[in-house]
C-alpha cells in the first residue's frame, strides 16, 4: 500500500472476531530522523474524545480507555519507530493479535488502527474518511481501546488504536 503522503497517512484496518483474522498488512519502511520521541499524552486523551464522540453520534456507546492496551499500543508504536517501520505486522510477520496474546491480553474481538500524520485532529479525520479504520471505530463489539500518541521530533506522529472486548 502506497503512502498518500508524508503528511497524510493511515494504514490498513485489522478487525478481528474471536475465531479468525482478516487481515492484509505491508511493513513499509519509516524514512525517520534521529530525533527525541515523546508520548503526546494530550494527542491520546484528544483522540479518545474524538472517538468516543463518533461512536456516540453512530449510538454504539463509549470505549474505555484500558492501561494494557495502552502500553500494547505505546510498544507497537516505539518498536516501529525504533527499527523504522510502519504496519500491523513487525518485519518478522508478528501480528497484532499475536501482541495481545504475548501481552496476555483475552479478547474475542480485537482490532488495531495506524496512522502517521503530524496532529491528532488529522489522524482521526483520516481515520474516519477510511472504511476500514472507520469500521474499526464504530465496531460496537469493542468496549476497550489502547492509544498512543508518540512523535519523533517535530517531524511525524505515530498513532496506534487498539481495540477489544
Amino acid at each position: 500500500m502506497k503512502w498518500i503522503s508524508a503528511a497524510l497517512c493511515a494504514l490498513a484496518l485489522f478487525a478481528v472476531s474471536g475465531h479468525g483474522v482478516d487481515a492484509v498488512s505491508e511493513v513499509e519502511s519509516l524514512d525517520l530522523p534521529n530525533a527525541p520521541v515523546v508520548v503526546k499524552a494530550t494527542d491520546e486523551s484528544s483522540m479518545l474524545v474524538d472517538v468516543n464522540g463518533a461512536r456516540n453520534s453512530a449510538h454504539v456507546g463509549g470505549l474505555i480507555r484500558d492501561e494494557r492496551l495502552n502500553a500494547l499500543a505505546r510498544g507497537h508504536a516505539r518498536d516501529m519507530i525504533a527499527r523504522r517501520y510502519f504496519g500491523h505486522e513487525t518485519p518478522e510477520g508478528t501480528t497484532f493479535d499475536a501482541r495481545f496474546r504475548e501481552a496476555g491480553i483475552p479478547y474475542k474481538w480485537a482490532g488495531e488502527n495506524l496512522a502517521e500524520i503530524g496532529d491528532e485532529p488529522s489522524a482521526h479525520k483520516a481515520l474516519m474518511a477510511s472504511p476500514g479504520h472507520r469500521e474499526n471505530i464504530l465496531e460496537a463489539h469493542y468496549r476497550r481501546i489502547g492509544i498512543a500518541a508518540i512523535s519523533v521530533g517535530t517531524y511525524t506522529t505515530l498513532y496506534v488504536q487498539e481495540f477489544s472486548d
